[in-house]
């Protein structure tokens, strides 16, 4: 069971280690990619939004000011479409996160059952010789 146990877990470390450069590189064109994304959906949103009321203007970012802008429910619309960015970059982590998670846990539990074995040995060993010293007595 042990030696099953030890060539699992050096199986998912040597897949871990051919792997981890592959999610390194689709983390950063994911993020890239989100980005990308991220700016078309607000920029979609700005253009909907002075279209819909080109009374006001909606940004002036040639002098760093904006007025106030007429409708809230747009507004909102983006900042939602912004939130579900961020649950994707939770997402990215989290599955990039998660096998290294499992094989340090399987090391950990795997440690510690040879701490209890150990610990047990010893109280084996200290309660054979309390019954040797009492049968000597």
């Amino acid at each position: 069971m042990k030696f099953k146990l030890i060539k699992l877990i050096i199986v998912c470390l040597v897949t871990l280690a051919v792997l981890s450069p592959v999610l390194a590189v689709f983390s950063v064109v994911w993020e890239r990619h989100m980005d990308l994304l991220e700016i078309q959906d607000l920029a979609w949103g700005l253009n909907n939004l002075s279209a819909a009321h080109p009374k006001h203007e909606v940004a002036n970012f040639s002098q760093g000011t904006v007025e106030k802008l007429p409708d809230a429910s747009l507004i909102k619309q983006l900042l939602v479409k912004s939130e579900k960015y961020t649950i994707a970059h939770l997402v990215q982590w989290f599955f990039l996160f998660v096998p290294i998670g499992i094989g340090v846990i399987i090391l950990m539990y795997d440690r510690y059952l040879i701490y209890r074995t150990a610990v047990f040995r010893q109280q084996v060993e200290m309660l054979e010789r309390l019954w040797h010293q009492s049968i000597e007595q």
